[in-house]
C-alpha cells in the first residue's frame, strides 16, 4: 500500500497524544482520575457527532442491516480501550514519566500489532512476520530498557513499607520551617538578599520514593494499554469496513467510551464529590480541548487504515508519541514534572524510533 499526504495525521495524533496524556493528569489532580477520564471522553461525543451526520447525510447512507449482520462482535468494543488507556496515564506518568509511559506503551503496541499481523486477527489482514520486522521490534525493545535504565538511576526504589514512611518524613519535613522566620511590619521588610542566599543554600529535593511493587504495577499497566491501543485500530477500521462508514465507527467507539466513563465516574462521586468550583477555578485553559484527541484518535484509526499500510500508520503514531513525550518530559511542559534528557535517555529513544523505522521498511 502507498504512502501518501495523510501520513501527517498520525505524526499529528502521535504528538496530541502527549499533550492529552499532561492535560488528563492535571484533570485528574485537580477532579479525580475518573472524573478527568469521563472529561475527556465526553468532550469527543460532539465533534463525533458531528462527523456522523455531515458523512453520512444523518445516517441516510448507513446501511445498518447489513452491517448489522457482518460486524465481528469484537469490532464494538473499540471504545473500551481509550478509557483505560488514559487512566493508565493518569496513574502511571506521575509514577514513572510520561516518556517511560510512553515509550512502554508503543513497544506493546508494535508487539500486538506483530502478533495481529501475523494471525490475523482483529481485522488486520494475515502476513507473514518477517526477519527485518523482527529485528526492528528487538530494537524497540532494547530502547525502551536503555530509556528504564535511565530513569531507575533518578528514581529511589523502596519496599512498600520503607515507601510509605520515605513519603511521611518528606511531607514532614516540607511542613517544618528550616529557615529564619522574618515578621514582617508595617515598618520592616523582609531582606531579599537574605530571601536569596537561602534559597541558593537549600539542598536540591530528593527524589520521591515509590514502591518496588507500584512501579512494576506502573509498568505492567503501560504495557496492556499499548496493547489495547493498538487493538482499536483493527476495531475500528473493521467496523467502518462493514457499515460502509468510518464515521459511525468513530461515534460508536465515542458512545461506548462514554459507558465506563460514567460508571466509574459515578463511583468516584459517590466515595468523594467532585469539587466544580474547585475545577473550574484551578483548571488551565489549555485542559479543556483534551478531550478532542481522543476524537482524533479514533478518527484516525477508523478511516486511514484504508490508505496507509498499518506498520507505516503505527510506525508515524508511535515515532511521534516518542518524541513528543520526551520534549515534554525534557522542558516540564504543561506541568509535568522535569526529567532532563541524558545521553542514555537520547540513546535510547534512538534505538526506539530506529526500530520503528526498520519495522515500517522492513515489513
Amino acid at each position: 500500500m502507498a504512502v501518501d499526504w495523510t501520513i501527517i495525521f498520525p505524526l499529528i495524533v502521535g504528538g496530541l497524544i502527549t499533550f492529552q496524556g499532561a492535560t488528563s493528569t492535571v484533570l485528574g489532580r485537580i477532579g479525580g482520575p475518573a472524573f478527568a477520564t469521563w472529561f475527556v471522553f465526553t468532550v469527543s461525543i460532539l465533534p463525533a457527532l458531528i462527523l456522523f451526520l455531515v458523512e453520512t447525510k444523518a445516517g441516510a447512507t448507513v446501511n445498518f442491516a447489513q452491517g448489522a449482520a457482518n460486524a465481528p462482535w469484537f469490532s464494538y468494543f473499540g471504545g473500551f480501550m481509550g478509557p483505560f488507556v488514559v487512566w493508565s496515564v493518569l496513574t502511571c506518568v506521575p509514577e514513572i514519566g510520561v516518556n517511560l509511559c510512553f515509550s512502554i506503551q508503543v513497544s506493546a503496541q508494535l508487539f500486538n500489532a506483530l502478533l495481529s499481523q501475523h494471525f490475523g486477527i482483529i481485522g488486520v489482514v494475515k502476513r507473514d512476520t518477517s526477519v527485518g520486522m523482527i529485528v526492528g521490534f528487538t530494537m524497540t525493545v532494547a530502547g525502551v530498557v536503555v530509556i528504564l535504565i535511565a530513569r531507575l538511576r533518578s528514581t529511589q526504589l523502596v519496599p512498600v513499607k520503607d515507601a510509605e514512611s520515605s513519603t511521611r518524613s518528606i511531607n514532614a519535613s516540607e511542613s517544618t520551617p528550616e529557615s529564619i522566620e522574618f515578621l514582617a511590619t508595617d515598618d520592616s521588610v523582609v531582606p531579599d538578599s537574605l530571601e536569596k542566599e537561602h534559597r541558593q543554600n537549600e539542598a536540591p529535593p530528593k527524589p520521591a520514593a515509590i514502591s518496588l511493587l507500584r512501579y512494576g504495577f506502573c509498568i505492567l499497566i503501560s504495557v496492556l494499554s499499548g496493547m489495547g491501543e493498538s487493538m482499536q485500530a483493527g476495531m475500528n477500521s473493521t467496523l467502518g469496513m462493514h457499515y460502509g462508514s468510518a464515521g459511525f465507527a468513530t461515534l460508536i467507539v465515542a458512545c461506548v467510551s462514554f459507558v465506563p466513563c460514567s460508571i466509574a465516574f459515578a463511583i468516584e462521586y459517590v466515595r468523594r464529590p467532585t469539587n466544580f468550583r474547585k475545577f473550574r477555578a484551578e483548571t488551565p485553559w489549555w485542559c479543556y480541548p483534551c478531550g478532542f484527541v481522543g476524537f482524533a484518535v479514533a478518527t484516525m484509526f477508523s478511516y486511514l487504515p484504508q490508505r496507509l499500510d498499518s506498520s507505516v500508520l503505527m510506525g508515524a503514531f508511535v515515532c511521534a508519541q516518542v518524541l513528543s513525550s520526551l520534549a515534554a518530559d525534557h522542558f516540564g511542559w504543561m506541568e509535568l514534572a522535569v526529567s532532563r534528557v541524558t545521553i542514555m535517555k537520547a540513546f535510547g529513544a534512538t534505538l526506539l524510533i530506529g526500530g520503528v523505522i526498520v519495522m515500517s521498511v522492513l515489513n
